[in-house]
């Protein structure tokens, strides 16, 4: 008998959680509040102004390929990837930014233009994540 597993919003995880499910032969059923899946991927509209509920950025695209591809998936034919760098630019107060993008050196030499001690901090931070 098929195992039954019921998920609970539709959001990334939500929807990551189901394909792999799936993938292992599980019958699966999922339930959202809203219109339409997304969670903090979902867009909405007020007054003809488009708002996104949560992030903006990919960070780990191969992530989507693996749940594509458990999928018997190609994301290529689903769903188009447009490079970003940086993926953010945060300012304080003051007005001073900084720039957060995939490259390793890149985000070491912003953090020490804020805090030379910070870069040994922020490595050893990234050691045990």
């Amino acid at each position: 008998m098929t195992q039954k597993a019921i998920i609970i919003g539709t959001g990334f995880g939500g929807l990551g959680a189901a394909i792999r499910l799936a993938a292992r032969g599980f019958d699966v059923e999922l339930f959202e509040k809203r219109d339409k899946p997304g969670g903090r991927g979902y867009a909405y509209e007020i007054n003809g102004f488009k708002f996104d509920g949560g992030p903006t950025v990919i960070t780990a695209p191969f992530m989507f390929d693996e749940l594509f591809e458990l999928a018997g998936r190609k994301r290529e034919d689903y769903v188009e990837f447009a490079p970003c760098d940086p993926f953010y630019r945060i300012f304080n107060h003051e007005g001073r930014s900084f720039d957060y993008n995939n490259d390793e050196q890149f985000i070491l030499n912003q953090i020490a233009q804020w805090n030379e001690a910070d870069v040994e901090n922020y490595q050893r931070f990234m050691a045990t994540t």
